[in-house]
């Protein structure tokens, strides 16, 4: 899909529709971006990751995240990517439903886990905020670490066996039951 620059007073939402961000929703997310790859540093992350709906500007994420990190942008099934692909900035296609805040981080590091995008024990930070509204909190995980979440990082591969595309499926088909 073809990159597309979006004003950074507007926001894709989850729904693939743009909106107006308020100048009080821009400054705090803008908060919290600039103190990410600090803590991505700190905490030796292998990646940020971020919903790209949540984002005023990826650019200014990616600009705060330094090498070995990298950038996981997250967009819903169908949304617009805003920045290109890069050695260090790759994007993951999550099904489109509306989620909590941890529930958009428990889909989309089990996608990035299945996709080889994360391995068990890797640290990253997650951005993200309500469905529709830009990042208002930052978690920072290791995969596998968060037991409750991640039970299957120690099970057998079977994702091996299972092409992407299927996964994708599948969890779509569970998500909507």
């Amino acid at each position: 899909m073809a990159a597309s620059i979006v004003p950074a007073d507007l926001s894709l939402n989850r729904t693939g529709t743009a909106h107006s961000m308020s100048q009080n929703d821009i400054q705090s997310a803008q908060a919290i971006i600039a103190c990410a790859g600090g803590v991505a540093r700190q905490v030796q992350a292998r990646a940020v990751m971020a919903y790209a709906s949540a984002l005023p500007d990826p650019q200014a994420l990616f600009a705060q995240i330094e090498p070995p990190a990298r950038l996981i942008l997250i967009h819903q099934m169908g949304e617009l990517h805003r920045m290109p692909d890069t050695d260090r900035v790759e994007h993951l296609e999550v099904p489109r439903f509306q989620l909590t805040r941890m529930d958009q981080i428990k889909m989309a590091t089990v996608m990035a886990f299945s996709q080889r995008i994360l391995d068990g024990g890797d640290s990253f930070v997650a951005l993200t905020g309500v469905a529709g509204h830009p990042v208002d909190t930052m978690v920072v995980m290791r995969v596998g670490a968060e037991h409750e979440l991640f039970q299957t990082v120690g099970q057998p591969k079977i994702i091996e066996h299972v092409r992407r595309v299927v996964f994708q499926r599948v969890l779509t088909i569970a998500l909507r039951s």
